[in-house]
């Protein structure tokens, strides 16, 4: 079944040209290996087919097949009239779904709506349609014929090929946006992800963020922000923070205060977490889909989407006034550690028991 399954390699930048340029399929079986390559690729699809500049929570609709949806699913497919917006509804983890809602889908499949675009996401290296929707001739199902026709004819499938170091290059430089970063620096700072676009893109965020006063990304950058990641994890010392928790704060920053310019990241953190929470105050901001909240927010550190609940639970405690006054804080704080010949340790200090003791 390998032999099969490689008509349906595409590389990413292909896959990206392809729905960019053509005609959106209306239902699509795709697997990524990557959450933030998937992600990119369904921004595509949703601005390209509701024809909407951003993807409202309203016509992005999100399903998980281990959560047993597929009566959700079908009817948020077929659920779409005259003066409806179209929607992308996406089905994750195909593979869980059990085997008499896939039919239920084929059934769906054969007379699908125009107006919703089906995406079903399938992990996995391999990916097989055949095993998937059961017309492997080896499960000798009676109707195999029939929903193999179904599949082959109305689903559009793509197994998105992994990134060569061409490719990573190129889809970071795009990332890098107006930094300025030579090719020997990309080189070395892709080296120490394993070349996964994930963790990429979170490296790349944190490295934009120590950079932004200069513009420029350095060796020095990349090692002093791989370095951070190794003896502490962001999350935790913003949720020591949010949490009130001084001395596990204050454990934080000792473990990296004696790293070369280890403030200037510190602020810049503190800086970000303070005006996200700040942000959910606008009803806006509150309504967006977990893409859009995410890229709003700019929660691109591993895992910090976890934070949210504490960032509304730090937000209805403290006030919005406090929170300004924390971002103000910050600011000053910046400054200080920017001017001042007053001791880093007693600025930071100062601070951290400004936060927990708001």
């Amino acid at each position: 079944m390998a032999k099969d399954s490689i008509k349906y390699n595409i590389t990413f930048k292909s896959l990206k040209e392809k729905l960019s340029k053509g005609d959106i399929p209306g239902n699509m079986l795709i697997s990524a290996g990557s959450k933030i390559v998937f992600d990119e690729i369904i921004e595509i699809v949703c601005k390209k087919f509701t024809g909407k500049s951003s993807c409202e929570k309203d016509i992005l609709i999100s399903f998980n097949s281990e959560d047993k949806p597929i009566e959700n699913v079908i009817n948020e497919c077929s659920s779409t009239g005259l003066f409806a917006d179209k929607k992308i509804v996406i089905l994750k983890n195909i593979k869980k779904l059990p085997k008499a809602d896939k039919m239920s889908l084929v059934e769906y499949l054969k007379r699908p709506n125009s107006d919703a675009c089906l995406i079903m996401e399938s992990s996995g290296e391999e990916l097989n349609p055949a095993k998937l929707f059961f017309y492997d001739k080896k499960d000798g199902e009676e109707n195999t014929a029939e929903i193999k026709k179904t599949i082959e004819h109305n689903v559009s499938i793509f197994q998105i090929s992994s990134m060569n170091e061409t490719e990573i290059i190129d889809w970071l430089m795009d990332k890098f946006e107006d930094y300025k970063i030579s090719m020997d620096t990309l080189k070395h700072f892709i080296q120490f992800s394993n070349y996964s676009p994930d963790e990429l893109i979170s490296e790349a965020e944190k490295l934009k963020t120590y950079c932004y006063g200069s513009k420029e990304i350095t060796k020095d950058a990349v090692n002093l922000c791989n370095g951070m990641e190794k003896d502490f994890n962001e999350n935790d010392f913003i949720k020591a923070l949010i949490e009130k928790d001084t001395g596990k704060a204050f454990r934080i920053y000792e473990s990296i205060s004696l790293k070369k310019d280890a403030e200037v990241f510190i602020i810049f953190l503190l800086n970000s977490s303070f005006t996200a929470i700040y942000k959910m105050y606008d009803p806006a901001v509150n309504g967006m889909n977990e893409w859009d909240l995410k890229r709003s927010l700019k929660l691109w550190f591993p895992d910090q989407d976890k934070l949210i609940p504490l960032y509304k639970k730090f937000r209805s405690s403290a006030g919005r006034e406090k929170i300004a006054e924390l971002i103000n804080q910050i600011y000053k704080t910046d400054k200080m550690l920017k001017t001042s010949s007053a001791d880093k340790r007693n600025i930071m200090s100062d601070l951290i028991h400004r936060i927990c003791s708001s």
